[in-house]
Parts: C-alpha cells; structure tokens; sequence
C-alpha cells in the first residue's frame, strides 16, 4: 500500500524510475557465502585452494620448460574457448579450472617420457585485475593482491560519493555465469560475515540513490 501511494504521487518519468530501480534490485540475489557457494562461485576464505590461483578462459599463461636437451623453451598462451593449451608437439592439455601446480604436472605426465627423459615446468598465470565503479570517488581497475573485500576495495578507491546508495551495492563474481549479488555496505560494516571476499575479475559496481 506505501508503495502505491508513493507511486501515486511520482511524474511519469519519476514513476519509471522508480519501477526500474524496483526491477533492478530483483535482479540481484542478497549476497551470503552459503548461497554463493550454493551457485558455485568462487572458494571463500580459509579454502584450500586460492581463487587467484585457478585459471580460466582468456588467462594469458607463460609455460616454461628447462632441463630439457634441446635448451629451455618459453611458451606464452592464451586459454581458449575450449579451455585447452597448446604445448610443443602439438601435444594439448586442458588449463581451465585448474590451479597452476596441477596444470605443471599435467605437463610434465604429457611430456614425460614420451619425448623428454627429464624436464622441470613452471606455469605462471598474468597480473589479474577487478574494477570499482559507479558511486565512489575515484572509480578505478585495480590489481588483484588478495584478502580483499567489497568494503575494503570501495575504501581504497576514497569510498563513498554523498549521492551513493550504500544498501544496493553491486558485486559481478567472475567464474560463476557472472553471477550479480547485492551487498549491504551498511549491514557489512556491522558484520563482517556481509563483507564478500573480493577476486580476480570481480565488478564492483555502487549504485546512486533516487532521493
């Protein structure tokens, strides 16, 4: 009933902006670490496997292959569509989803001993980034170092504009089908269970209030 007497009252114009900021907010589900580990989404902290060490499609990876005979050969690739690489005679394996030491002895199974006797491998994975955008000061695309938060990465980026809506925050998680959750920056503070861990390729995104 407030809601339609307030709808009542609004132009036009103010009435579609309104229904679509209601339309918006559906469209992204309450962030928890329980649903989002219920949607498959990234490991949350104290995990065994850190996110910023899995790869994914469009990662650009350097191999590197020594002790071999015929001297050490350097291999940079992206990961296709299909997930896979592609290593010298032509021999392939998949990267997707993987962390770099399991990609590493893959390579060394496919390799050994069927063309080298001996031979040491070393994946490394590109800088990776996640982005803070919308309501805040200073909206950047900023390097991903780990033990960050939503909270803490709108900090570092000078926080809050007076215009932003601190209980629709806008969080895109990368390797979930670009999952969008809704924090609460307001709850958050005052639990820190609120708070998502932030990693590679995550969107940030503060929306503005409508008053």
């Amino acid at each position: 009933m407030k809601f339609l007497k307030l709808l009542a009252r609004c132009t036009p114009c103010g009435a579609l902006i309104l229904m679509a900021a209601l339309l918006s907010g559906c469209a992204a589900d309450v962030w928890t670490a329980e649903k989002e580990a219920h949607f498959g989404g990234a490991a949350t902290p104290g995990g065994s496997v850190s996110p910023l060490d899995i790869l994914q499609i469009g990662h650009r990876v350097t191999i590197s292959i020594s002790d071999i005979p015929d001297g050490p050969k350097i291999i940079e690739e992206v990961i296709g569509n299909d997930g896979m690489i592609t290593l010298p005679y032509t021999q392939r394996v998949k990267a997707e989803g993987k962390t770099r030491r399991q990609v590493q002895d893959e390579i060394v199974a496919i390799l050994k001993p069927a063309i080298y006797q001996r031979l040491t491998v070393q994946v490394k994975a590109e800088d990776r980034f996640f982005t803070v955008g919308g309501e805040v000061r200073s909206p950047s695309r900023l390097l991903y170092q780990g033990g960050m938060t939503v909270l803490t990465a709108i900090t570092s980026v000078g926080g809050f504009t007076e215009f932003s809506d601190k209980s629709d925050v806008r969080l895109t998680r990368a390797g979930s089908s670009n999952k969008v959750w809704r924090v609460d920056a307001n709850r958050a503070q005052k639990k820190p269970d609120l708070d998502p861990p932030v990693y590679p390729g995550d969107q940030i995104h503060v929306e503005r209030r409508l008053y």
